[in-house]
Order: C-alpha cells, then structure tokens, then sequence
C-alpha cells in the first residue's frame, strides 16, 4: 500500500488546528481561537438559520464571546473527526462540527 504522505501531514496539520481550537476555547482564549481561523472564513450557527450566517471574525467572534459569558463553565469535547479517502473534511450537515458535551 502506498501511502501519500503530504496527504498525512495535512491530516495531523488539521487535527492539530481543531484540537488547538477547542483548546483555546476551554480557555476561553478568543484571540487565539481567532488566529487559527482563515481571516475570511465563515461560520454557520444552524439553529439561528440565516441570523447565524457570518464571518468568523465578526459572527463568530460574537456569539463565541456570547456563549463564553452566559455559559462560563460549559465545557466543550471532542467526540469524533472523519476523513475521507480523498484527505477532505467529510461534508457534515450544515452547522454540524462537534458534539459538545
């Protein structure tokens, strides 16, 4: 079997940047959560439906502020990443990125 190693560094590339992520969250670093974000990136909050549509920096930016203040001892886990044979992020319903805990 032959194995694609750009292919793998993209893959421990990306699950570092995820787990970073929600590192940063548990922190409730924004700042840093930012940094690991692409500065034109959007964010989609499926249950505020066109509401929750935004870039990362502001829309993001806001609610994650948000839910950091009303909720400050939520704590946020993740379950579960999948990758396809293609080394893509498998397309995950609209909103769907984690299951937080």
């Amino acid at each position: 079997m032959k194995v694609n190693r750009n292919a793998m560094e993209d893959v421990r590339s990306k699950r570092w940047i995820c787990m970073e992520f929600f590192s940063a969250y548990q922190n409730k670093d924004i700042e840093h959560m930012l940094s690991l974000c692409n500065a034109a990136g959007e964010v989609y909050f499926e249950p505020l439906a066109e509401a929750g549509e935004g870039k990362i920096s502001e829309l993001g930016k806001n609610l994650w502020l948000n839910l950091m203040k009303a909720f400050p001892d939520l704590n946020n886990t993740v379950i579960k990443t999948d990758w396809d044979e293609t080394a893509n992020w498998k397309e995950l319903p609209k909103g769907v990125l984690v299951d937080i805990m």
